[in-house]
């Protein structure tokens, strides 16, 4: 990704990506490097590239879908790394069941051989809802 807005709208669309069982778009997207994170809805701490994807890589096994799109967003760029912050807006659907989100997320990149790359995301329950409703159901 050229710029730090590619990488961003190239998450969101990774994810659309998942939800269609399609898995390799954000495989492409982390950074292989070994301080690769992501701090899930609930609670769960995922470490390293195979760590992460894995976790995305259970919504296809367990064959939750979905929209969410990002609202808001705001971009901070400073030298070889980046930030995005925004809120996630959509819903899921796990076993029938649609579930609305709405979630604070927070998205950090560094520019890399080739690109930016994602280092780490976080998203959490947005304020002012009941309980944002689980971007990953369990």
């Amino acid at each position: 990704m050229r710029t730090l807005r590619d990488a961003h709208d190239a998450f969101y669309a990774a994810l659309d990506g998942v939800w269609a069982g399609d898995i390799a778009p954000m495989a492409a997207l982390w950074s292989r490097q070994p301080d690769v994170t992501m701090f899930g809805r609930h609670g769960s701490r995922r470490e390293g590239h195979d760590a992460v994807i894995d976790e995305f890589r259970s919504l296809i096994d367990r064959g939750v879908t979905g929209v969410v799109s990002d609202r808001d967003t705001r971009l901070v760029e400073f030298g070889d790394l980046g930030y995005s912050t925004c809120t996630e807006e959509g819903y899921n659907l796990a076993d029938g069941v649609r579930i609305p989100v709405r979630h604070r997320a927070t998205s950090i990149f560094r520019r890399e051989r080739g690109g930016w790359r994602m280092v780490h995301h976080h998203s959490d329950r947005a304020e002012g809802t009941a309980d944002g409703g689980p971007m990953f159901p369990r």
